[in-house]
């Protein structure tokens, strides 16, 4: 009678549409009827003490899409907006008229249910302009099944904004993201599972270089709240990928940054990554001693000393923040156990590392010390005095080691690079050395906080 057809209709009963006068004879319909008045009449009706009118919702299933975002669960969001069965048209939704209760009723709608969507300025987070009439007044709140279910104050309006101020919705928070061929939980090329598949990041891609924000976010993704750092790049491979990835320090989801289309297949080099860990000198006789504890999702553990040697105590004492000349390790655990369980064994680090993360090991938190020793160590200061002259700031300069009385530069021939200017930095107490770089004979060392 309406116009609309069949199989598309919802009853209320909830008398969500207001009462109005009540008939003193009910419908008894088959279905197939083209007019109430071919129905039998019910003359028999149950008392309406409330007064509640039915209701019905004669166009239950409200097509909607999601346009030019970077994922199947993201994009500008259009609706089709049905008057009767003669007419009808796409509608999009000003970016300042969409609450979140009814992004949450249009995931549902997708097939991308969250109760955490976010909503976006279309052109500004995917470069996408309108191009159909808005409308506004939805009123959902946030348990409906189709926006059509939704109780505005007034009927679906027509509003008015410019094309580049259209919304746009990310169903698709909950990222899930992992590192792979790494030597720990926390180190390795890093992955975001995408619709059934893991894709890689691509890096060093049309001078685009993934951000410190970008790293930290995955860190946080994957449990670690300690920033990250890039580590040695991984070789040029052909797969499914995510591109040009740039993430704001805003940003709580990897589903939320700005990014090429998730799932291109690319040849590119993929970012590898180390999630920063803290590290602790506990017990010992001084700061600069203690039996070793590594913090790991929010709970201290210990470091089983099978195999703990030099090499691995020279890592831990950078990483406890101390200047480095060289380390000891101490034997049968002088200084206790500790009460926090086994967090590694079998540790193996070149000595090289900037994170206790980059050296192999057994899998982090599934040990367990044969002989019940934890390592412990002794780090000793450097007492060789060291500076940066004719910089033009603090963290860089001309570098100078006083020796015998005298300061002495370093001379540039056979010096290997980055290697020493990550040393020099951290001697000149600037914390791990990523950013250390050597430019003519002059060293920068950019400081990095945790």
């Amino acid at each position: 009678m309406l116009g609309f057809e069949g199989g598309n209709i919802s009853v209320y009963d909830d008398g969500r549409f207001g009462s109005g006068m009540m008939k003193t004879h009910g419908y008894d319909c088959n279905g197939n009827e083209t007019d109430i008045v071919h129905c039998n009449q019910n003359e028999f009706v149950p008392s309406c003490s409330n007064r509640t009118s039915v209701g019905f919702n004669c166009y239950s299933i409200t097509p909607i899409r999601l346009l030019e975002g970077t994922a199947m669960f993201n994009g500008r969001i259009e609706i089709y907006q049905r008057e009767n069965s003669a007419n009808g048209d796409w509608r999009e939704i000003c970016y300042n008229h969409l609450t979140t209760k009814d992004a949450i009723v249009m995931c549902r709608m997708i097939g991308h249910p969250t109760m955490y969507p976010t909503i976006h300025h279309a052109f500004n987070q995917y470069n996408s302009d309108g191009r159909f009439p808005t409308i506004s007044g939805f009123g959902c709140s946030g348990n409906e099944t189709d926006i059509t279910e939704c109780t505005p104050d007034k009927e679906w309006t027509a509003t008015s904004c410019s094309y580049n101020y259209r919304a746009a919705i990310n169903c698709g928070i909950n990222s899930t993201v992992r590192v792979m061929d790494g030597p720990s939980i926390k180190a390795g090329r890093v992955e975001v599972l995408y619709n059934g598949t893991w894709l890689g990041i691509c890096n060093q891609r049309y001078n685009y270089d993934i951000t410190s924000a970008n790293i930290n976010l995955l860190c946080r993704h994957m449990g670690f709240n300690q920033s990250g750092y890039l580590t040695t790049p991984t070789k040029t491979r052909s797969s499914k990928v995510i591109p040009n990835l740039a993430c704001s320090s805003s940003v709580s989801d990897v589903s939320d940054c700005r990014s090429g289309l998730w799932g291109v297949v690319d040849s590119c080099t993929q970012a590898a990554i180390v999630c920063n860990s803290s590290i602790r000198l506990v017990n010992g006789s001084n700061e600069r001693s203690g039996r070793v504890e590594v913090l790991h999702r929010g709970k201290w553990g210990t470091v089983c000393a099978d195999g703990f040697n030099v090499t691995e105590a020279d890592v831990v004492c950078r990483k406890a923040g101390i200047r480095l000349w060289n380390a000891s390790v101490l034997d049968d655990s002088p200084f206790g156990f500790g009460a926090h369980g086994y967090l590694l064994n079998n540790v193996s680090c070149k000595s090289s590392e900037h994170d206790i993360g980059e050296c192999q090991s057994s899998p982090w938190n599934e040990t367990y010390c044969e002989d019940g020793n934890v390592a412990t160590v002794l780090c000793r200061v450097l007492e060789t005095p060291i500076r940066l002259l004719g910089g033009k700031t603090p963290f860089d300069g001309r570098v100078q080691l006083h020796f015998k009385n005298d300061w002495k530069p370093i001379c540039y021939s056979g010096y290997n690079g980055k290697i020493s200017t990550d040393v020099l930095c951290r001697l000149l107490e600037y914390n791990f050395s990523r950013y250390c770089i050597l430019r003519s004979l002059f060293y920068y060392c950019f400081v990095i906080t945790s």
